[in-house]
């Protein structure tokens, strides 16, 4: 029973369904779509209506895989009036879902259609109906042929990003290339390695030069070797500030100083850079001109020595993250100039390296690197793991211990 006010009478009976619309929907923002579309608007008339509120739709994301049940993801598609970013993994009910997404969805910014089961007529409805609203496009796991860039191209104009990580011609990139024409992100990465790694590399360096000049992120990924011509050309992109290399094994000394002319990097990546010399990483880092640098990743580069980190690390004072690992040549003298100069890093990894012994400067860690929350330093053999144990806090995450050794 109400307890009494004080003039004697009862107060009236509150129900949550006499909430304001706002404060309702300010409380619903914080479910998932599953939650919304399967049980919300399953509560109520008023709840359904709640539900199906624009602004909370704009900021969710939906995975369409084998793992949920047809009967939840039907209701979903019931409810959505938009998605931030829309992931299709499993084809076998997008017939009966496509028709209540195109009823009820008005907009999806962020599309991606995911596996070798897929049909290009799928992203080519998709295309038709929400041509508008698609910014970014991510392909993954199929093989794309002709059938799959003409949709593509239904969409090229108005994407600001997309990313392909798929057994692609990368060749047939070049046509589409002039038609994405407000691209500021690409991302590619082939599954597989071509047979025709000639041809390959002509078709990036072409779609590179054909790209507008607003490109601001950029990554090769796995298979795809950039060698002169491509850093040629991705050196012509000068507001590039993210800039991902996954597979540098071809790039020589003289290849890494076309980067110079990127003045707005941001992050820079260059993984196994084979064949670069610890001369020409140490030129490269002098020359350079990155005074916005702020993540730096050089893993597996065999010739980075002492020298070449604490050349960095004078250039780079304002870097927050920081990877060296497998950089094989590096000891106590190269790490410790880290610790004395990098005090802004977040980030540090520094796993497989066989020499440091982190005497003197991960004693004093705290001190050195007061902004530091993780650490990486997995199988530094000479470093003591009872030490590494000790640097642990609330605020800082270690990583640590030995690969196993095989009988």
């Amino acid at each position: 029973m109400a307890n009494a006010t004080s003039d004697g009478r009862n107060p009236p009976d509150t129900n949550i369904l006499d909430l304001p619309e706002e404060v309702s929907i300010f409380i619903f923002s914080f479910l998932s779509a599953s939650e919304l579309g399967d049980s919300i608007a399953k509560v109520c008339t008023l709840w359904r209506e709640y539900s199906q509120a624009y602004q909370l739709w704009r900021q969710l994301d939906y995975v369409v895989d084998g793992v949920l049940s047809k009967r939840e993801q039907i209701s979903v598609f019931q409810t959505a009036s938009a998605f931030r970013r829309l992931t299709l993994k499993d084809s076998t009910s997008l017939e009966c879902l496509l028709p209540l997404l195109f009823c009820n969805c008005s907009s999806i910014q962020e599309l991606a259609i995911c596996g070798e089961e897929m049909d290009p007529e799928v992203l080519r409805s998709l295309a038709k109906e929400y041509k508008g609203s698609i910014i970014s496009l991510t392909l993954e796991g199929m093989e794309l042929n002709n059938s799959w860039y003409s949709a593509i191209s239904d969409l090229a104009k108005g994407l600001n990003s997309l990313t392909l990580k798929a057994d692609c011609c990368v060749w047939a990139m070049g046509l589409l290339s002039v038609e994405c024409t407000a691209l500021t992100s690409l991302k590619l990465t082939s599954c597989r390695q071509t047979e025709d790694h000639r041809r390959q590399v002509q078709g990036v360096k072409r779609m590179l030069r054909l790209l507008p000049d607003g490109l601001q992120i950029l990554q090769l990924g796995a298979h795809i070797s950039p060698n002169t011509d491509i850093l040629q050309a991705i050196g012509e992109k000068r507001r590039i500030e993210n800039l991902v290399l996954e597979d540098c094994c071809e790039i020589l000394d003289k290849d890494l100083l076309n980067l110079l002319s990127l003045g707005q990097l941001q992050s820079l990546q260059l993984w196994r850079a084979h064949r670069v010399s610890s001369e020409g990483l140490i030129n490269f880092i002098s020359f350079s001109r990155f005074l916005s640098l702020r993540h730096l990743d050089l893993f597996d580069c065999p010739n980075l020595n002492d020298d070449v980190l604490q050349e960095i690390t004078i250039k780079c004072r304002h870097l927050q993250t920081l990877d060296i690992s497998s950089c094989h040549l590096l000891t106590d003298n190269g790490i410790a100039s880290v610790f004395q100069f990098c005090s802004d890093l977040q980030t540090l990894r520094m796993s497989h390296l066989p020499q440091p012994t982190g005497h003197g400067y991960l004693f004093e860690l705290p001190q050195l690197l007061p902004k530091l929350v993780y650490l990486d330093a997995y199988n530094c053999c000479n470093i003591s793991c009872d030490v590494l144990e000790g640097l642990e806090t609330n605020k800082l995450i270690v990583m640590y211990g030995r690969r196993g050794r095989r009988r």
